[in-house]
This record gives C-alpha cells, sequence and structure tokens, in this order.
C-alpha cells in the first residue's frame, strides 16, 4: 500500500473556488479522487494488525532543500517506524517540509513528483507500506529542480532527487527509539481568526471572522498536529522548540488557508495568504498548543 498527502505542482486543483487564481479545478478529476482516497481508507481498516512505533526526528542534509526566500534555515524531519508484533517492518511514515517541485511548468502529467520516488525508494529497501506526510514547505524547495532539457532529464532529475530524500529517510529509521502512548483525537479547536489585507482574502470575498479548524492526534506516543496552509519553515522550527515532543507537523490540513508566512514580510506568499492577523493568529495557536 503506498499512500501520501503532498502539495504537487503537477496534478489539478482540487480546491473550490481556485479558478480564480488559475488554477483550473476539473470535475471529471475531483470524483475518482475522492474514490480512491476513501478506498485506500477502507482497505487500510480492513488490514488493521497491532503495531509499536519508533520515532526519530533527525537534520535534513544540506544538499537536499534550501529555503527561496534566503531566511535562517536549519531543517529536520521526523520518522515512524511501525513494527509488527514478530518485530518486522509493517511501514514507516515520513514527514517531510520541502515542496514536490522538481517538474516544471512545462510537465503536464500527473505527477507525484520526488515524494512518489522517495516511497518508491523506502518500500524497496525498508519494506512494508510508506505513508508521506507533507510539512511547512511553504518556503522550501528542493535542490535538484529542473525545469528545462528534454523529458526524460525531468524525470530523470525526480528520481535522482527522490531517491536521496529516501536515503535519509533510510538512515534516521536506524535510529529510532521506541515510544508508547494513547492513540485518539487529543485536540479539536476552531479558531475565529480575523481575515484582510490580502489578495487571497479579497478573491474568497470572506471578509471574516475566519473559521479555522486544528486537530491534533495522539499516534502511540506521536502527536499529530495539522497546520491548516503552507507553513514556512520557521514556523515548524517555533512549533517543535515550543513544544519539544514527538510530532508531526502535517501541512494542508485540514483544509488550505493559502500560506503562513513566518515572519510575514511582502511577497507573493502574502499575498495567498489571509493576511497578517490571521497568520498571525494561527501561528500563536500552534505554538501554543492546546494545552
Amino acid at each position: 500500500m503506498v499512500t501520501q498527502t503532498i502539495h504537487t505542482h503537477s496534478a489539478p486543483s482540487t480546491l473550490t473556488g481556485t479558478d480564480a487564481l488559475g488554477w483550473i479545478v476539473p470535475l471529471a478529476y475531483r470524483a475518482p479522487l475522492a474514490d480512491a482516497c476513501v478506498a485506500t481508507a477502507l482497505r487500510a481498516r480492513s488490514a488493521s494488525e497491532p503495531a509499536r512505533l519508533a520515532f526519530a526526528r533527525a537534520p535534513l542534509p544540506d544538499e537536499l532543500s534550501f529555503d527561496r526566500r534566503g531566511h535562517p534555515y536549519a531543517p529536520t524531519f521526523a520518522v515512524v517506524d511501525v513494527i509488527g508484533d514478530d518485530g518486522s517492518r509493517l511501514g514507516t511514515i515520513a514527514n517531510v517540509g520541502v515542496h514536490p517541485v522538481v517538474l516544471g511548468p512545462r510537465n503536464l502529467c500527473v505527477s507525484a513528483d520526488w515524494v512518489g520516488e522517495c516511497r518508491r525508494y523506502l518500500e524497496a529497501r525498508a519494506g512494508g507500506w510508506s505513508l508521506f506526510l507533507q510539512g511547512c514547505a511553504g518556503d522550501v524547495d528542493p535542490h535538484g529542480r529542473r525545469i528545462d532539457g528534454e523529458r526524460d532529464d525531468w524525470f530523470a532529475a525526480v528520481s535522482s532527487v527522490g531517491g536521496a530524500f529516501g536515503a535519509a529517510v533510510l538512515e534516521a529509521l536506524a535510529a529510532t527509539e521506541v515510544v508508547d502512548g494513547p492513540t485518539g483525537v487529543a485536540a479539536q479547536r476552531v479558531l475565529d481568526v480575523a481575515v484582510g489585507g490580502s489578495g487571497l482574502a479579497a478573491l474568497s470575498g470572506d471578509d471574516g471572522p475566519l473559521a479555522v479548524e486544528l486537530i491534533e492526534w495522539d499516534l502511540g506516543g506521536v502527536r499529530l498536529m495539522t497546520v491548516p496552509g503552507e507553513g514556512f519553515a520557521a514556523l515548524a522550527a517555533q512549533v517543535l522548540n515550543r513544544r519539544k515532543r514527538p510530532m508531526l507537523l502535517v501541512g494542508l490540513a485540514p483544509h488550505w488557508l493559502g500560506y503562513l508566512p513566518v515572519p510575514f514580510e511582502d511577497g507573493y506568499e502574502e499575498g495567498l495568504s489571509y493576511g497578517e492577523p490571521a497568520v498571525a493568529a494561527i501561528r500563536d495557536a500552534l505554538v501554543a498548543g492546546p494545552d
């Protein structure tokens, strides 16, 4: 089983309203995509079995990614080893905050970009299934982007970059430590935040307050936290520095509220946010947590 949550630039938009941004939503694509998601969830439920988890957070190698806005950048990523009763590896969860944008605008194939190759690398070498969770990737791109050359060059670059990320995850698996704890919803909050002062807020026609849902799950000693948009690397660093526990930060969940720029400056990403007050309120809530 291969599963992921990603933000790829090589697939149609599935977000209602993004036609106004030039991101066309093909209705014929959404139905089979939703059906496939439901079918995957049902297969996972029927195949469930007892397991224990081991967790590690490790530095992301410098050569894999960069902060495109030039902010201070010391990225980490997280892995969870899912181990069966007999000691075998059932699967791997990788939580990495880097855009899947090796493929450039000339590519018209629906693709998971380097994330798909990363998953295939892991399944071939680590065994079991792989689950990829996109972290805070709002201002982070992979090294090795190829937008020119011939089509074979594009996909060779995808294979190379995805394999490099897969190798980093595989190495981190060797350093995991067993964790234990409850499993279930740990916290669910709805924030009412002020919006405005940005292009996305104007396009949405929503003058607020905006209801923002934040959810956290306990997964056997690991806390999974949703980030409702494209958080910046600095946002992830602030959350991890404050929360100090095994954590997975899942971007673009449970919905997309544009970019969450930290720091909030004057760029493309700020225009595709709900404005500085909204971003600040979401950031503060994520960093403080529900406790």
